[in-house]
């Protein structure tokens, strides 16, 4: 499979530069070593070529809000994100039975640990940037809760 992937990432050679080659085979070979890969392949619907093709597609797509966001640390990235973050955790916190009151004073510490996680962790570029992090926003909350319960 290894050569298949070398050989579809050798495809891009001519629509994309060297750097941006260089990171998406070090995506790959990330995801590879992470299982996503193999995920991605179950269905067999998929080829490991159309997997490339995902990853350089969202890394062209995305890089520039995920550098903004993990590298710049940019407030005009941030500021926007965090707010979603917030309603995000008080739709989930209420619909989970979190009492209104309780869910909004949780929201803010739901969304302050999804961004610290959102900041800090690799994203695979094979997925959309918005589910992935309502993911990541789900498990804070979860985690809240379990704590807040008696």
């Amino acid at each position: 499979m290894e050569a298949e992937l070398e050989a579809a990432i050798h495809a891009l050679s001519g629509h994309i530069g060297p750097e941006k080659l260089e990171r998406i085979r070090a995506i790959v070979q990330t995801n590879l070593a992470r299982g996503r890969l193999d995920l991605y392949l179950s269905d067999h619907l998929h080829t490991p070529q159309d997997y490339v093709r995902r990853v350089a597609g969202y890394y062209e797509r995305l890089h520039p809000t995920l550098h903004s966001l993990q590298v710049l640390k940019s407030e005009e990235t941030w500021l926007p994100l965090y707010e979603r973050l917030q309603r995000w955790a008080y739709k989930f916190l209420v619909r989970q039975g979190v009492a209104s009151a309780q869910a909004a004073s949780l929201m803010v510490e739901a969304a302050q640990a999804a961004a610290v996680t959102i900041a800090t962790t690799y994203f695979p570029y094979d997925v959309e940037f918005e589910p992935w992090a309502v993911t990541i926003l789900r498990q804070s909350c979860l985690q809240l809760i379990r704590h807040s319960r008696p």
